[in-house]
Parts: C-alpha cells; structure tokens; sequence
C-alpha cells in the first residue's frame, strides 16, 4: 500500500467532509443526528411509513441504547414525534415533525447546492466517475463492518 497516497486519499475524504458539514449548524445537529433524521425522511417519503426506532437503528447501524439517545436528543428539539403504532399499540414509530421537515428541506438544499459546486468543477464525466469510486469505497466499508460484526476482521501487515 502506497502509504502517501493513503495520506492524501484520508486528507481528501476529510476535506471534503468539512465542505459539506456546514449546514448542520444551525441546527446543532451532530451527524449521526442528521443520519437519523435523514433515514427517517426517506423511510416516510419513500416507503410512505414510519419506522420504529429499533429500525432506524438497524438501518444505520445504531445499537439500541445509541439510538435512543439519538432520537431523545431530535425530540428535544422538536424534529422528530414519536407516535403510537394504530395496529400494534406496543410499537412506538418515528415521524418528522414541521420543524424537522422544514430543517432537513434547508439542510438538503445547502448539501445539493455545495455537492453541485464539486460536480460543476468536475464536469459530468469525472462526476460520474466519483459517483462509482465512492459507491466502490462504500462496498468496501460495509464490507469490513460486517466481517467486524462477525469478528472476522484481519489486520493487513504493512
């Protein structure tokens, strides 16, 4: 492994994470915050239901306690309801409030506005590209979490 190039890649990816950070600020929302809500968004826009929290958990890859402590703090600041399941009366489900749809409306617009910015310097070819590598670099990811999971991890020598 080119150690250097390792180097840069980790500066790159961090760099590019600060570029795009900034809209959680007038939020104070923290990322797994921001994951959370953005999970619970798709799950109603997409899938049109609510999810429960144990399911939010597994999405993301949460453990239960983490993602209690997660949905407490989005409750405190009024972005998330917590409602009881009509069907199941011992389920509880997540919804985003007004406020919470309204935040990530801001938020994604900022997120869209800053990724168009990197994707207009890029052009659409090498935007393409980028697209590919970092769904590649996500496979990986998931892979190694896991083969963690599992315990199965192997430490590579350099």
């Amino acid at each position: 492994m080119d150690k250097d190039m390792a180097f840069e890649l980790i500066r790159g990816f961090a760099h590019v994470n600060r570029f795009l950070r900034p809209q959680c600020a007038p939020f104070h929302l923290r990322k797994s915050e921001l994951m959370a809500l953005g999970c619970v968004c798709y799950a109603h826009g997409h899938r049109k239901k609510a999810l429960s929290p144990s399911e939010i958990g597994e999405i993301l890859g949460i453990s239960r306690p983490a993602i209690t402590a997660i949905l407490n703090t989005l409750e405190e600041k009024e972005l998330i309801l917590r409602t009881m399941d009509h069907l199941d009366k011992r389920r509880i489900l997540v919804e985003l409030s007004q406020k919470g749809r309204a935040g990530l409306e801001e938020i994604e617009n900022e997120m869209l506005k800053r990724v168009g910015q990197i994707m207009q310097a890029l052009g659409e070819e090498q935007s393409e590209q980028l697209r590919s590598l970092l769904n590649k670099a996500l496979e990986v990811e998931q892979t190694y979490h896991k083969q963690q999971e599992r315990g199965t991890v192997k430490c590579e020598e350099s």
